[in-house]
């Protein structure tokens, strides 16, 4: 017979037992409720987010959140919440993503009067991707497919401040649309790019992304004529660049080899020519490019010189650069290469000398006779490297014209 001391023990017991399961229950009630309130303020918030955009909005069931999806500014737009991580270690997402549908570009983006779409700079691209703080807290991210067909917000957490929203759906709308004129920037957009991916973590898979679709458009493009192409600001051609993103990742591209820009070239054989009667800095006839060096005064990568009308002095003065210049691709080639001098330009025995010794070859040819046959060399190999037959410019047998030997 139980005792009322046994008794009591058990009383003691089963409400002790009651007391946890009440507060387990209670606590598993307060965070279904939480979740409800929290899920009732995401699905009010994001429906007036869609409502005032024009967008639809879809809500899942209480335990998976909502969806607002549609167009925006010409583009697909789909705002989610996501799971990433394992099933142990999963985390909520807020992912607000733009699928460019066409690329409208315009004259003045909406949220920025200050930039233009159509005329966009290295400068203007920089400001318009670190023109937002990206986010609230540390981990947000902007992330960018191939070619920019898809270009994503990624916070943690849900996002249900409609203003922050806004800003950043307008933020990726501009940049979704600036993104092929970044891309065309080429070569002059990539030491920014490269830059931003190292100091700002935030951006660094967008600045990726654009890095490797510049690759991706130069390589085609120039990669299989690349030392036959001259860049026109800098006069020198175009070769292959390398840039490392990590230790173990690098991306190539192609470009001028002084300015790194990819999206203006000539292509033909560059002759320096120094003549005072020359009124245009380069002419192009024909194939063949005549740089006037007494009306720029630098070196530049050239194939073969002429000599028409200069005095000693400018002719010492360009012997003088020639003979200090370092660059690794000229400095090999002077020695193989021709300079045609005019026998009207009376230069000295001394000048003559000069120019012996700092190019393969001179020769002596009648003024009349180099502007006859201006603009009908013909190149016979590659680029840098390539050389030509002499009688491609000057056929021998003409009177009054001779070599002078090394």
């Amino acid at each position: 017979m139980m005792t009322l001391m046994e008794f009591a023990s058990s009383i003691i017991s089963t409400c002790f037992t009651a007391m946890v399961m009440l507060a387990i229950l209670s606590v598993i009630l307060l965070i279904i409720f939480d979740h409800l309130n929290k899920q009732k303020r995401l699905w009010n918030s994001w429906r007036k987010f869609a409502e005032n955009n024009g967008l639809a909005f879809r809500p899942n069931n209480f335990f998976s959140g909502a969806q607002v999806f549609g167009n925006f500014r010409g583009h697909y737009l789909n705002l989610e919440s996501i799971q990433k991580g394992s099933s142990r270690n999963s985390q909520t997402y807020t992912r607000l993503s733009l699928y460019p549908t066409h690329r409208v570009y315009h004259s003045i983006p909406v949220t920025d009067p200050g930039i233009s779409i159509t005329s966009l700079n290295v400068d203007d691209a920089i400001n318009l991707l670190t023109r937002h703080e990206v986010g609230h807290g540390t981990w947000d991210s902007v992330e960018a497919d191939s070619k920019g067909q898809r270009i994503s917000y990624i916070k943690p957490g849900i996002e249900t401040n409609i203003k922050y929203l806004q800003s950043r759906i307008c933020w990726l709308s501009d940049v979704a649309d600036a993104y092929p004129a970044i891309v065309a920037l080429g070569g002059e957009a990539v030491a920014p790019l490269h830059s931003l991916t190292k100091r700002n973590r935030r951006l660094r898979p967008l600045a990726t992304q654009l890095l490797r679709d510049i690759a991706d458009d130069t390589i085609p493009r120039l990669s299989n004529h690349a030392k036959n192409l001259i860049c026109p600001r800098c006069l020198t051609c175009c070769r292959k660049h390398q840039i490392k993103l990590s230790w173990w990742q690098s991306i190539t591209y192609y470009g001028c080899r002084t300015c790194h820009q990819s999206r203006e070239f000539v292509e033909g054989w560059v002759v320096a020519r120094l003549d005072n009667t020359m009124t245009q800095e380069l002419v192009q006839q024909n194939g063949v490019l005549r740089v006037n060096w007494l009306s720029r005064r630098a070196l530049f990568d050239f194939d073969e010189v002429e000599i028409i009308q200069a005095t000693d002095e400018e002719v010492e003065r360009f012997a003088v650069q020639v003979g200090n210049d370092t660059d690794r691709l000229r400095k090999p080639r002077y020695q193989q290469m021709r300079c045609v001098v005019s026998a009207d330009c009376g230069l000295s025995e001394n000048s003559h000398r000069i120019l012996r010794r700092m190019f393969g070859s001179v020769e002596l040819r009648d003024t009349e006779f180099i502007r006859e046959v201006a603009g009908s060399h013909e190149r016979t190999t590659n680029h840098r490297n390539r050389t030509i037959d002499p009688e491609a410019i000057y056929p021998g047998g003409r009177t009054g014209s001779a070599a002078v030997g090394r």
